[in-house]
């Protein structure tokens, strides 16, 4: 979508990780389905997550944005930490 490419433009997020970003959402929300059935895979795809949100936030901070525009990454890597110690990291 031309707004999420000019968004990731902005953020100075190189082509090679724009072009990767789409297969690693998939493998993700594929990774995040299996782990329903092998908690561990699910505690490893939310584990690489933060890791994802972190470094998104860290684009945010290169740039200097604005307070609000850390807003979404900051939600999804909380999302994901209470997703991984809610429903895997019980069953681990």
């Amino acid at each position: 979508l031309p707004q999420i490419r000019a968004d990731l433009d902005r953020l100075r997020c190189p082509p090679e990780v724009q072009r990767a970003l789409p297969w690693l959402k998939f493998g993700s929300g594929l990774g995040l389905i299996v782990g329903l059935w092998v908690p561990i895979i699910g505690v490893v795809v939310c584990l690489a997550l933060v890791v994802y949100f972190i470094m998104a936030l860290s684009f945010h901070q290169r740039v200097e944005d604005r307070w609000f525009r850390y807003l979404p990454a900051t939600g999804m890597l909380l999302l994901t930490m209470i997703v991984m110690l809610v429903c895997y990291v019980p069953e681990v």
